[in-house]
């Protein structure tokens, strides 16, 4: 797969990675002096730990800061393998920067990808991810049905923000296989707020997304929001709901 511009590979002992010239020897003193880039993250003393699948840290780097995870399996397939994943072809890291970059070549509102590492396990790899933090962010889930939800007038302004980011994704040709309310970041900023789509793995960028298409990934959208109704007891608003489809163009 060929790689965007200013992406170069490197290696580090086992590990191949995939980064810019600027950040290559800072991520590979990272995993020389660690073992794996999320390890070295996980010690940091400047680490900030981010909710989801594993963990994710949040540290200083380069004069930016870094959210880095480390690939977790879900489902049943993460009982049998936990986090390996078969050598062959591309890797999920690799695919996902390119993704990553051709979205934002797109006007899709996401992050950039600093670093793709892979770690060789035999037949298997493990693989990490470094992408540029949003500061002020919260995901969609949280700061709406969160035990510290956002006030009612920038809950309702997160939604319509939502929607129109989705509404650049299907514009733009974004296939997103895991399109969900913790997958949309709001940032908080003096003048409003800011929607961003997150976790580009397995995501691809098509010509055009197909009304079958769009459907699905919106049904996908509205199962994980009922789910999190279920879990928390709480409910999105009429009024948020509505504010979502006005950003969608609906």
């Amino acid at each position: 797969m060929r790689l965007p511009p200013t992406y170069e590979r490197h290696t580090q002992g086992a590990a191949e990675i995939i980064t810019t010239h600027r950040d290559a020897e800072f991520v590979r003193t990272a995993i020389r002096s660690a073992g794996s880039l999320h390890s070295f993250a996980a010690r940091r003393h400047d680490a900030i730990a981010l909710a989801g699948r594993g963990t994710a840290y949040a540290i200083a780097a380069q004069n930016e800061r870094w959210v880095v995870r480390h690939y977790q399996r879900g489902g049943a397939i993460a009982g049998w393998l936990g986090d390996l994943y078969l050598r062959g072809g591309v890797t999920r890291p690799e695919g996902e920067l390119v993704v990553s970059a051709a979205a934002r070549a797109r006007g899709i509102p996401t992050p950039r990808v600093a670093a793709a590492v892979t770690y060789a396990e035999g037949a298997f790899y493990r693989a990490d991810l470094a992408t540029t933090y949003i500061p002020d962010a919260t995901d969609l889930a949280v700061l709406t049905l969160g035990e510290q939800a956002w006030a009612t007038d920038l809950r309702v302004a997160a939604w319509r923000s939502a929607g129109e980011v989705l509404r650049i994704c299907f514009d733009a040709g974004l296939i997103h296989p895991d399109l969900n309310l913790k997958n949309i970041l709001v940032q908080r900023t003096v003048t409003g707020v800011t929607a961003y789509v997150i976790d580009l793995d397995r995501a691809r960028i098509a010509q055009r997304v197909s009304p079958s298409q769009r459907t699905r990934m919106l049904a996908r959208f509205d199962r994980s929001r009922i789910k999190i109704e279920t879990r928390t007891a709480r409910s999105v608003t009429d009024e948020e709901r509505h504010a979502f489809v006005e950003g969608l163009g609906e």
